[in-house]
């Protein structure tokens, strides 16, 4: 990932119950930042940040209030990186 480079959108919609897990493989520590599109159309908003230390992973709870569609994330510099979403629910149809 480099720096300000937004990763790909993943889906959140339908989820009651999502997390996200960020990690790098850096030896420095990563400031990730967290963004949401709360509605489908392309507007993003930002959710927040997290500063990763090296050989950490940072969970973040994606309370059920918060019904975005898409939530994407981006680095503050170059790295390897991994933005993983756990989904503990089936989707709500």
């Amino acid at each position: 990932m480099r720096a300000g480079e937004k990763s790909d959108p993943y889906l959140l919609w339908g989820f009651d119950r999502r997390m996200l897990q960020l990690s790098h493989g850096e030896k420095h520590p990563v400031k990730f930042t967290i963004e949401l599109d709360l509605d489908g159309t392309g507007l993003w908003v930002k959710f927040g940040t997290s500063e990763v230390k090296p050989g950490t992973t940072d969970v973040h709870v994606l309370p059920a209030e918060i019904q975005a569609h898409w939530i994407r994330v981006s680095a503050d510099s170059d790295c390897t990186a991994t933005a993983k979403l756990v989904y503990d629910s089936p989707p709500l149809y």
